[in-house]
């Protein structure tokens, strides 16, 4: 059963296409119970100042998940600090989106650490899912991507 509406809170929709299926994919794919919760599309503002967009956070008993969604189709290959997009024999070379996406999560941790809530729990945990795009699989190379959404249906003990 894919997660009902009171688990996901959507404080804008996305204006693109396919963080509108990823969304989806990642509601259809939670389960609907406690303390599964999808929040998606929302800014914080950090202790240091910084305005920090985040697509989705996904909240499980494993943990708190900050999910980067992207889609540029085609094959990426890469390392932990750049990726090579390569579609139709164009090669985009790009910095890994794993970085910023850690670097949000790290001061998502640290506000929200701040709070009674929260106090004693894990690290926020900072991932990038690809999709599809155009009708093409993206290869998803092993060791630079951080979690994926199987990671997190494991997590969530789908």
């Amino acid at each position: 059963m894919p997660l009902s509406a009171r688990r996901w809170r959507q404080f804008a929709e996305s204006r693109y296409a396919h963080e509108r299926e990823a969304l989806e994919f990642l509601r259809d794919g939670l389960p609907d119970r406690e303390p599964i919760y999808l929040y998606s599309n929302f800014e914080f503002i950090a202790d240091d100042g910084s305005v920090n967009e985040i697509d989705a956070l996904v909240v499980t008993q494993a943990g708190v998940f900050l999910v980067e969604l992207k889609s540029r189709g085609g094959i990426v290959t890469g390392n932990r600090h750049l990726w090579d997009w390569d579609k139709d024999g164009h090669t985009i070379t790009v910095d890994s989106p794993l970085t910023l996406t850690n670097s949000k999560a790290r001061k998502l941790a640290g506000l929200l650490g701040k709070q009674k809530v929260f106090r004693g729990e894990r690290a926020v945990k900072g991932g990038v899912k690809l999709d599809h795009w155009g009708g093409e699989k993206i290869d998803q190379f092993h060791g630079c991507l951080g979690l994926c959404f199987e990671g997190f249906a494991g997590a969530a003990g789908a």
